[in-house]
């Protein structure tokens, strides 16, 4: 995962080449914080890179954060909604340093895309660091592209809909039957923003579900189908976090032809599908 890795040693087969040209920038790493973060900037696609990195399994405070389910009432400009007080926190304990970082290469590539990202723990402050960054630059909302992958549920059905207002373009990646997405449960009040994009369980195929919570995406599936391994694979790219911060990636995926399923809102409305090659 980007959020982890140093991108000149990828080895799956999505990942070969897509980061030629990729430069590292600059990292926000604070001490006595669960926030860590990278900017970098890919002259090829045009794009300066936020990447959050996740729960570090050697990093005790990145999963006290993810226990702190307190409801924190955020942000002040949606008064009905409140996030996960432990993802919050954190963000927050580094939005400052990072929106310094960002403006400054911003102002370096003032004609790029930016495209922030994370997995897991990072993905949930990838989603509110975005928060933060529009309330405090709205003219960059065009720019944003939104990357999240294995990310627990950050907020109420307030927060999902303040944050689809946004119009920050946002794809939630989920593979299989990963069981991070599916925490903090529905049932303590938490609810997914969209676009969820599955890697659906059997066969690999991608369904594309818009809206929030769509039932024939990760939701379809019973708990008894709920993997931890699905969590450290996405797209054949296996990783784990190590105390050097070095982490293997282990290339898995199997050639062939992935059909992307891009199915209506539940409110009705279609979308036509697409056959990709890989």
């Amino acid at each position: 995962m980007a959020a982890y890795e140093n991108v000149t040693d990828w080895t799956c087969r999505h990942c070969v080449g897509e980061a030629d040209g990729t430069r590292f920038l600059a990292q926000v790493d604070l001490p006595h914080s669960s926030v860590r973060c990278y900017v970098a900037v890919s002259d090829r696609l045009r794009t300066l890179i936020l990447a959050f990195t996740g729960s570090n399994l050697d990093n005790l405070r990145t999963f006290l954060t993810d226990l702190d389910i307190r409801a924190s009432p955020w942000p002040p400009e949606a008064p009905a909604a409140w996030v996960h007080a432990g993802f919050l926190a954190s963000t927050l304990d580094g939005a400052p340093s990072i929106l310094v970082a960002l403006r400054m290469h911003t102002a370096a590539y003032p004609d790029y895309e930016i495209a922030i990202t994370g997995h897991s723990l990072g993905a949930a402050q990838a989603v509110l660091f975005t928060t933060y960054l529009v309330a405090r630059e709205p003219t960059w909302a065009a720019r944003l592209q939104v990357y999240t992958y294995g990310e627990p549920r950050v907020g109420n059905v307030a927060f999902a809909q303040y944050y689809t207002s946004l119009r920050v373009l946002t794809h939630r990646a989920v593979n299989r039957g990963d069981v991070v997405p599916h925490v903090p449960f529905q049932a303590w009040g938490f609810h997914h923003h969209g676009v969820e994009v599955w890697i659906r369980q059997g066969d690999g195929q991608v369904v594309v579900c818009p809206g929030t919570e769509h039932t024939a995406c990760s939701m379809s599936l019973p708990a008894t189908q709920w993997s931890v391994l699905d969590h450290f694979n996405y797209w054949g790219a296996v990783s784990y976090s190590r105390p050097n911060n070095f982490a293997w990636n282990i290339p898995v995926e199997q050639p062939g032809v992935v059909q992307t399923i891009r199915l209506p809102h539940n409110n009705g409305g279609t979308w036509p599908s697409t056959t990709l090659t890989h």
